[in-house]
């Protein structure tokens, strides 16, 4: 995203599969995510989840409001 490149795009799929769906395809059946690896879903790896998912880039600019307070969104 900050390289201004799409995660959804062809040349970023392998087998089929985007980042971003292989992304939501470590989404625990809790709603955690896990890393790879990982033996289960973990708060670091799950935090870091909706920022990929709505795009944004790090480090997130959130303004004035807390980035992950329920019902938040990203620029």
């Amino acid at each position: 995203i900050a390289s201004a490149q799409n995660p959804v795009a062809s040349n970023w799929a392998v087998g089929g599969n985007t980042a971003l769906s292989s992304l939501l395809a470590t989404q625990d059946a809790d709603g955690g995510y896990t890393f790879p690896g990982g033996s289960g879903a973990d708060p670091f790896t799950t935090a870091q989840v909706p920022p990929a998912l709505e795009r944004a880039a790090f480090p997130l600019a959130c303004g004035a409001a807390p980035c992950f307070k329920s019902g938040a969104t990203l620029p």
